[in-house]
């Protein structure tokens, strides 16, 4: 079995899951309407997402392709530095503050964007919107509104923040291409709207962290703890891989679908707009009661088999039209369900390792997300060109490395940070993963819901 306690940094859980069919657990309209709304997280994300879907697709209008690549890679390093951040500084200063300075600043450089049409003051803005990016902010509010709702809510929550994602970029995408580049200006000024609404939205709300951090050494010491520990270790190689395969799709399937089997703009969008569209399903209809009977933990090992073998089939099948546009829908929706899910485990690793460190947490949990998906584009259509197998067998050599320690973790009786029926069958019939927990401590289960 894993260490995963220890006297002072990992104090023993207190409570357990409530039951679902528990009275406590029968009331969750009553639980949702306690305290600040966890939508306002949700709409941080759709708004953020929204803007870039609508502007990234009218780049290659305005300047040559070679820079597009330079100004969405400044982008994504920007990403990475400002996730941990905000982290950081949202677990001292509270999220609500944090969350409505960074949509308002988002608002602004999506706005300005409209002022700028040539390469070197394109890619100083878009670095500024990526530094400001609200991702781990947003999961953050997200898990400490749901910390003490019922189990059934939680992942009700954590199921629409991938939704907030799909719905934002998909929305974006679709009205960026009704704008088109001859409406630079409005198109800049349309995707600043949502992220001042969700600026007001989140200063008119309450304050999600029942106790803030008391000074920097604890919460340090809380991201230590939570850093040293092999299960959070196991979520960041996930993290890693789902990075990594959504950004080699968007990158890598136009080059693919086009040179290999002709496929025009058009056709190329429907294969993008059918995946988001299939993970909007699946997050609306299947991540619940997966989650409800698997857990988190053997979510994320369905997920990355998956994953290894949807890229194993297409790294030898890709010479065929049918099979190249059935996999890479479930190749996208595979890594698309493994984020969800490890967004959960996220949070749940940081409040049982270290308290008060959730955002700061977070933050390094997005940040090597979003660093392979900065890297994936290059790599991957560099080794697509070299060898047109060679990226996909990459892929699933990483699934399977990443799904395996996934897999050792679950078998080690390490508490399943959402335990569901089955991981609960496999820890002897009982709730070992300890209740979400507030930043001031843990409740009961009676208090969860």
């Amino acid at each position: 079995m894993l260490p995963t306690a220890n006297p002072v940094a990992d104090p023993p859980p207190s409570g357990t899951l409530p039951d679902e069919q528990s009275p406590a657990a029968e009331e969750p309209e009553k639980a949702a309407d306690r305290g600040p709304s966890a939508y306002v997280g949700m709409l941080a994300i759709a708004a953020d997402q929204f803007g870039l879907g609508m502007i990234t697709p009218l780049l290659p209008f305005k300047v040559d392709p070679v820079w597009v690549g330079i100004i969405l890679t400044g982008q994504y390093a920007a990403v990475v530095f400002g996730q941990l951040c905000f982290g950081v500084i949202s677990d001292r200063l509270g999220r609500r503050r944090v969350i409505a300075l960074v949509m308002a600043v988002d608002a602004l450089f999506f706005g300005v964007t409209a002022l700028f049409t040539t390469r070197w003051p394109l890619l100083g803005i878009r670095v500024a919107v990526g530094f400001f990016a609200p991702i781990s902010l947003s999961i953050s509010w997200v898990s400490d509104v749901s910390a003490t709702k019922t189990p059934d809510i939680f992942r009700r929550n954590f199921a629409h923040v991938g939704l907030a994602f799909n719905l934002g970029a998909l929305l974006g995408a679709v009205t960026g291409g009704l704008l088109g580049p001859e409406r630079w200006v409005a198109a800049n000024l349309i995707s600043a709207a949502p992220c001042a609404l969700a600026s007001l939205w989140a200063l008119a709300s309450s304050e999600p962290i029942s106790a803030l951090a008391e000074g920097a050494s604890k919460a340090v010491r809380g991201v230590r703890a939570t850093l040293s520990a092999f299960p959070y270790r196991t979520c960041l190689a996930q993290y890693f891989m789902s990075g990594t395969i959504l950004g080699s799709f968007y990158s890598l399937a136009p080059v693919l679908l086009q040179r290999t089997h002709g496929a025009t703009s058009t056709v190329i969008a429907a294969v993008a707009l059918a995946s988001a569209g299939w993970n909007i399903v699946n997050n609306q209809l299947a991540i619940r009661p997966a989650l409800a009977y698997f857990g988190a933990l053997r979510i994320i090992i369905l997920s990355s088999v998956l994953a290894a073998v949807s890229n194993l089939a297409l790294a030898f099948a890709q010479g065929s039209v049918i099979a190249t546009y059935a996999l890479y829908p479930v190749v996208y929706v595979s890594a698309a369900l493994a984020l969800t899910v490890l967004n959960i485990c996220s949070s749940g690793y940081a409040r049982r390792f270290g308290e008060n460190a959730i955002g700061t947490v977070n933050g390094v949990s997005r940040a090597v997300f979003s660093t392979g998906f900065g890297i994936a584009p290059v790599a991957s259509v560099s080794l697509w060109q070299w060898r047109p197998w060679a990226p996909f067998v990459l892929a699933a050599a990483g699934w399977v490395f990443a799904g395996s320690l996934t897999s050792y973790v679950a078998g080690s009786g390490d508490p399943d940070p959402l335990p569901g029926k089955l991981s609960r069958r496999f820890d002897g019939g009982s709730d070992t993963a300890a209740v979400p927990a507030t930043a001031g401590g843990r409740v009961s289960a009676s208090e969860a819901s």
